[in-house]
């Protein structure tokens, strides 16, 4: 079923001490999902809606930058998912079954890993993701392809 509304409430960037030349080790990602409850839509639907909160947040090894994009997925699906999703989040806290929220988390990913990028690029950061290149720098000479 679709997602009918996803909407950034909160942005943090913070670039702490990255300068050019330094070296990224690694970028951790973290999805959370903060909240589930229903909710109420201005459009007539037939079918039950609710509301996700959730919390994107990247983290650059050595700790030189910090990035955190938090907001909401409205999402519409059958009473019985709707109420099963509830159901499941209310048991069992913070816990939801991937399988019925997998579109839900992937349209998180796909819209906040394109801010993120943007975002990176604003205050100097290097990518987190791994962008295509034309061509990759050869070495100089035979020397430099020396490994041992």
């Amino acid at each position: 079923m679709p997602i009918i509304g996803f909407n950034i409430d909160k942005i943090l960037v913070e670039n702490k001490t990255f300068e050019k030349g330094e070296k990224v080790n690694k970028v951790e990602t973290h999805i959370v999902i903060n909240d589930v409850r229903p909710e109420k839509t201005a459009v007539s639907v037939k079918e039950g809606v609710i509301r996700l909160d959730f919390l994107f947040e990247l983290a650059y090894e050595p700790r030189i930058a910090d990035m955190l994009i938090a907001g909401h997925v409205t999402y519409v699906d059958s009473e019985k998912e709707i109420k099963q999703i509830l159901a499941d989040w209310k048991k069992d806290r913070g816990s939801i079954n991937l399988e019925s929220i997998r579109s839900i988390l992937n349209m998180v990913l796909i819209k906040c890993n394109i801010k993120a990028l943007s975002l990176s690029q604003e205050v100097n950061l290097p990518p987190h993701l791994p962008l295509p290149l034309m061509f990759k720098q050869q070495p100089k000479n035979d020397a430099e392809k020396y490994i041992g």
